[in-house]
């Protein structure tokens, strides 16, 4: 019985379970709309926005990005004041973001008191074609690589 060479298929198994992992760690982009009541003081939104933009310090968190603002654009944001944008790493990041108590704190102590409103959310996979190049990778590849 003659010794075939595996290695062809050995690179070809490790090559499938790299695309697997890939995929199962693709990053996550959540959205979320707030609509502050009218009266809210400009020194309360500051409060709000530096509790957010805090959480990125977080390395746990596996925050790739976050922005926080208003918008400028009042006549198409059917009465939401703000959004939150954050990118995260994987689904996991987001899971563990939305539990922790400094963002739970953040949540409780400066966004619902001031809320006239519920706020709405999104959550999606950012593949590689949504995200723009980074020194010749797709965004999706330098965020894999620079968040690992």
């Amino acid at each position: 019985r003659s010794r075939q060479n595996t290695a062809p298929h050995t690179a070809l198994l490790l090559l499938l379970a790299l695309v697997i992992s890939a995929a199962a760690a693709m990053p996550v982009k959540h959205m979320v709309w707030f609509k502050f009541k009218e009266e809210t003081a400009p020194e309360k939104l500051e409060a709000v926005k530096a509790g957010l933009m805090a959480l990125k310090g977080k390395a746990a968190l596996g925050i790739v990005d976050i922005s926080f603002g208003p918008t400028f654009k009042h006549d198409r944001s059917g009465g939401h004041t703000h959004a939150l944008c954050v990118d995260l790493k994987d689904k996991e990041a987001l899971e563990v973001y939305a539990a922790d108590p400094d963002h739970v704190a953040v949540i409780t102590d400066h966004i619902k008191p001031n809320l006239g409103a519920p706020p709405m959310a999104m959550d999606y996979d950012i593949d590689s074609y949504a995200l723009p190049h980074c020194e010749g990778r797709t965004g999706r590849e330098e965020v894999l690589r620079t968040h690992r």
